[in-house]
């Protein structure tokens, strides 16, 4: 019995190794790099992490891969992407990103003369005509930041912000 376990173990470290060797060189560039990837090549990215899962875990493919990411303490793609854009946001509205960047954006009370509740940071969304739009950082992003809490929104620092970003659920 203590045999079939050591070799267990040997083969649940060989398929984390393996895991982290194939996620640090191909996904994670992939969508840290590219938080707003095609469709077709996040869901791709995304099927792969989650056999991955099941893999490492040694689930089988009919059971749901969120058991496995919650046991191996994984988050899915989706929320990592997200997690991403906000943070790239909040360099964008930081003055921590390139002037390209913060010229798509701009805050409700600039825009407006009334006094909102929570338009001091709030973005203004752009009227999306295509799905396309809909689909791009300048109308996706905005809309990822107005869907924060405030407290998230009030950070000054970008650790401070992570923290709370952390704290936050996404999807």
């Amino acid at each position: 019995m203590a045999v079939n376990f050591i070799a267990l173990s040997k083969l649940f470290i060989l398929a984390l190794y393996t895991y982290n060797l194939v996620s640090l060189q191909v996904s994670k560039p992939i969508q840290d790099t590219y938080p707003w990837t095609a469709y077709n090549i996040s869901s791709t990215l995304a099927r792969i992490s989650l056999n991955q899962a099941r893999v490492i875990t040694n689930r089988s493919n009919d059971t749901p891969a969120t058991e496995a990411l919650a046991e191996l303490g994984w988050q899915n793609l989706e929320t990592q992407r997200a997690k991403t854009k906000a943070k790239q946001m909040f360099k964008v509205l930081h003055d921590m990103a390139p002037n390209c960047l913060t010229d798509l954006f701009s805050l409700k009370k600039n825009i407006t003369n009334y006094n909102l509740r929570g338009s001091s940071t709030s973005l203004q969304l752009p009227l999306p005509k295509t799905e396309f739009m809909k689909k791009s950082f300048s109308y996706d992003g905005a809309k990822l930041w107005n869907s924060l809490p405030e407290a998230s929104r009030d950070c000054t620092s970008l650790s401070s912000f992570v923290r709370e970003l952390e704290a936050h659920t996404f999807i």
